[in-house]
């Protein structure tokens, strides 16, 4: 379950992220749309370039060592989202938490359907649709009250949804002894 949880967590950031981008990069900075779509782009490749590493992210921690340091990832880029909502109003104060935020995503989601499924060999199909289904339930109903609730042309969505999803997980996890 706390890998099904970390998955959703990790892709509600990003869900959250694509739905307030938007707002905050075209509607607070006049971006263009071509210069929206250059810039929100750049998560993808960190996402992409972080992924690409897992392999060796999974050697050197573990599965529960990725899932942990990818939520403590996301809770910091969420924290510096806060931090830049209160004390710093500017595009790189917005963008740099995204891309520590989209490192911490591609931890995670290297090795959350593993941890989660290892189990459930016999029933592989079963188990599967029903961790797609459940983080993706969380995700959206989460990730949606995120962005409704909160003021949607500022980072508050995806600060406070990676803050708590992030400690959720992180207290669930502490509960499981260390791997690495």
């Amino acid at each position: 379950w706390t890998y099904t949880l970390g998955y959703g967590v990790a892709m509600g950031t990003f869900f959250v992220y694509f739905s307030i981008a938007p707002r905050i990069l075209i509607g607070r900075y006049g971006f263009s749309p071509i210069g929206f779509s250059l810039l929100f782009g750049t998560v993808a490749l960190v996402l992409i370039a972080v992924a690409r590493s897992s392999g060796r992210l999974l050697e050197r921690y573990g599965q529960p060592g990725c899932l942990r340091r990818g939520m403590a990832i996301i809770a910091v880029g969420a924290a510096a989202l806060a931090a830049r909502e209160m004390l710093l109003d500017s595009v790189l104060g917005f963008m740099l938490p995204a891309w520590l935020i989209a490192v911490g995503i591609a931890m995670t989601v290297s090795v959350s359907a593993n941890g989660a499924l290892a189990s459930f060999s016999a029933i592989a199909g079963t188990s599967t649709a029903l961790y797609y289904a459940l983080s993706s339930f969380f995700l959206v109903g989460t990730g949606t009250l995120a962005v409704v609730l909160l003021p949607g042309a500022t980072a508050w969505p995806l600060a406070v949804y990676g803050l708590l999803g992030a400690a959720l997980v992180l207290t669930l996890l502490s509960r499981h002894p260390r791997e690495r």
